[in-house]
């Protein structure tokens, strides 16, 4: 008896009776792969930890089916299901080679962010520690306590009539605290 066009001998031949049989194999195959990359931590709430690629910033990369992604993503994805458009994994351990879905949520950008300054990760450079500042402080200090004209001002330092303006009302170098030094 054959099957479909070919003969007996064909699928005798064939570790898997038909193509759908063999794509289930290899699906299964490369979800072992990809777990034999993960080392798990002996406690229950540990990191399980990427073995494989990393990228520039710490994070576990893998390729799936041609896909190159994060691994913490495609972990995610294997136990949870599928990470809804637009949405993001916070880790809740802040390890970024950790792949342990129990220590990944989905949230949104702002989320991220709010945990980011929450556990204390937010770079904030103010005054002089921010490489685009265009003053010292103890300009930002003359500016604040000049009487003249903003534009006379601004000439002198090399910088805008609306920085002047933002010095002397607070906006900007607020972290001097300037409001107790006006003449």
């Amino acid at each position: 008896m054959q099957r479909g066009a070919y003969g007996k001998q064909y699928w005798a031949s064939r570790r898997y009776c038909s193509w759908a049989c063999h794509a289930k194999a290899r699906n299964s195959d490369r979800e072992a792969l990809f777990w034999q990359r993960v080392r798990k931590s002996r406690t229950a709430d540990g990191c399980w930890l990427w073995a494989g690629l990393l990228d520039k910033d710490g994070y576990g990369r893998v390729t799936y089916f041609g896909v190159t992604g994060r691994a913490h993503r495609k972990a995610y994805e294997l136990v949870c299901g599928a990470i809804p458009d637009g949405m993001l994994l916070r880790h809740s351990c802040d390890n970024p080679r950790c792949v342990n879905p129990r220590h990944l949520t989905v949230g949104t950008v702002a989320d991220n962010s709010a945990d980011m300054v929450e556990r204390g990760r937010a770079v904030v450079r103010i005054g002089n520690l921010n490489t685009a500042a265009k003053l010292s402080e103890s300009q930002a200090r003359s500016i604040f306590t000049d009487t003249r004209h903003h534009r006379e001002i601004a000439s002198e330092y090399g910088v805008s009539s609306e920085t002047v303006w933002d010095i002397k009302s607070g906006r900007s170098w607020s972290h001097l605290r300037l409001r107790g030094e006006r003449r």
